[in-house]
């Protein structure tokens, strides 16, 4: 049995010590990262696959069609004088955004969407879930063949002492966020409510035939996760808001989105308050390119190049060409045709 005397501890702190000198020089810089051997090689992978998967659209069908062949909820322009026609337009004719996804942003992406899908399955063992199964392969969604609109929802839940669907919208932020969000100083984005009142209005409409017996909906809850916590915390921190339920604000939006579809058949890319071409303030709807929507727009460079050639043929944008330098077979008549594709039964019946 070995005493741990004062001459004993002394000996194993002096072996340590050397045994820390025992390194080459590789070890020593690699530990305090000034040599980084696995980072090149991890960031190379990054961006060769993003790449692929950029020019070959390897996420272009999460819900079962193209994602480029419909009006989405998560950009419903609803109320907003914001909402940009053009951008709708851009993206309905696959002009591909302006570069590939970048690693940070598709790691967040994938931390969400873990949270979200552990959030999901929780409710759907409890029994409490009404909409799809988080193992499900597509989403519980609806859809409005007149606006060419399609949305689906996270989840819709229905507790057990309520008697009425609840939609929750879940979105998971940085804990500094979710900070200032508990104390009342920031509030839900603005673009999460939008996405709630269209999962509201779209549930109001499809309630009677997918959940009978149940009290219309008046309201849901976006809900925000925390990505990391503090020391000694032992839950996920959270908030959330309360939408209620906001029929006019789907009606106006879905409204324009029947316009966007009428520009959209004509191939008309629209000009909604022009300013002077030869001039850096000149923008086609009276915005500023340096401020948002624009200010991040996939689509910025192309909307500034068609507005200064006065280009309102959607089917002769300059994005034309832009997506065949990107993808050499992209062809805008094949773009156009699986929209019309998409809702063949519905141009037929106008």
């Amino acid at each position: 049995m070995t005493v741990y005397d004062r001459k004993t501890v002394l000996s194993m702190k002096l072996r340590s010590q050397i045994a820390l000198r025992k390194v080459t020089r590789g070890e020593f810089f690699t530990r305090l990262q000034i040599v980084r051997s696995l980072e090149p090689i991890i960031q190379k992978t990054f961006k060769e696959v993003e790449e692929d998967r950029w020019r070959n659209q390897a996420d272009n069908e999460p819900h079962g069609h193209p994602w480029h062949v419909s009006f989405h909820a998560s950009q419903f322009p609803g109320d907003d004088p914001q909402a940009c026609p053009r951008q709708a337009l851009y993206r309905m004719m696959d002009f591909p955004e302006s570069e590939p996804t970048s690693r940070r942003l598709r790691t967040l992406a994938a931390i969400g969407k873990a949270m979200e899908v552990e959030l999901v399955r929780t409710w759907h063992e409890a029994g409490i879930l009404l909409s799809a199964s988080p193992d499900a392969e597509i989403q519980t969604g609806f859809e409005l063949p007149s606006a060419w609109f399609t949305g689906s929802v996270d989840a819709i839940i229905k507790p057990r002492t309520w008697n009425k669907p609840v939609p929750v919208e879940i979105k998971t932020k940085d804990r500094d966020t979710i900070d200032r969000m508990t104390c009342g100083a920031q509030g839900p984005d603005i673009n999460h409510v939008f996405q709630l009142k269209v999962q509201l209005a779209f549930v109001r409409m499809f309630q009677p035939d997918m959940w009978p017996g149940l009290d219309p909906v008046t309201h849901g809850y976006i809900y925000y996760m925390s990505r990391g916590d503090k020391k000694g915390e032992r839950d996920v921190v959270t908030a959330e808001f309360r939408v209620d339920l906001d029929e006019k604000f789907f009606e106006i939006g879905v409204d324009r989105l029947k316009q966007w579809r009428a520009w959209f058949e004509e191939g008309y890319l629209p000009e909604l308050n022009p300013g002077k071409r030869d001039s850096k303030f000149g923008h086609p709807n009276g915005w500023r390119w340096s401020k948002l929507p624009c200010a991040w727009c996939p689509f910025k460079k192309t909307c500034q190049l068609d507005f200064q050639a006065s280009e309102t043929d959607l089917t002769q944008s300059v994005g034309v060409n832009r997506a065949k330098l990107i993808r050499p077979e992209y062809d805008p008549a094949a773009a156009r045709e699986r929209v019309f594709k998409r809702w063949a039964g519905d141009r037929q019946m106008r």
